[in-house]
């Protein structure tokens, strides 16, 4: 409990966000495994923003605990990183909208698929990850906004 009161807003919405990270990985690799999508390629971009954005978030949670945060050089970098993980993250679902939509207007808009509940499902689970990655990156917007707590 000690440990929280620590703790300030900056860490809570990182780890916060460091776990809908890796739930966005998640959602995207089962997405990628769903019928409708297995032909689909699998963006590389994508996962290396989101695994990108996950490493710059956990080293941003690690250097709170040690003796570089108080360093300025490393506390301009790790704002600048910041900044480019809500770039990331954001860029990761702007990307994963462009390799669905094809796939979207096929199973959602064709009268062949109209009525099939498994390409309906396919592709909520694709909106579904997609949000996460959206909701990641307005966090990460919002995150940027709170400075770390001072001991």
């Amino acid at each position: 409990m000690k440990f929280m009161k620590n703790q300030g807003v900056s860490f809570i919405l990182n780890a916060f966000l460091s776990i809908l990270i890796i739930v966005s990985i998640i959602l995207y690799s089962i997405n990628k495994s769903l019928p409708y999508f297995t032909e689909a390629t699998v963006s590389g971009p994508i996962i290396w923003f989101l695994v990108v954005s996950l490493l710059i978030v956990l080293a941003n949670i690690g250097i709170g605990f040690t003796n570089l945060k108080d360093n300025k050089i490393v506390s301009v970098g790790m704002n600048v990183a910041l900044v480019l993980v809500s770039f990331f993250l954001i860029g990761a679902a702007m990307y994963f909208i462009s390799d669905r939509v094809y796939y979207y207007g096929i199973t959602l808009g064709s009268d062949l698929e109209s009525g099939n509940p498994v390409a309906k499902s396919s592709c909520i689970g694709a909106i579904v990850a997609t949000a996460f990655m959206l909701v990641s990156g307005l966090l990460s917007v919002v995150s940027n906004f709170f400075g770390k707590k001072e001991a």
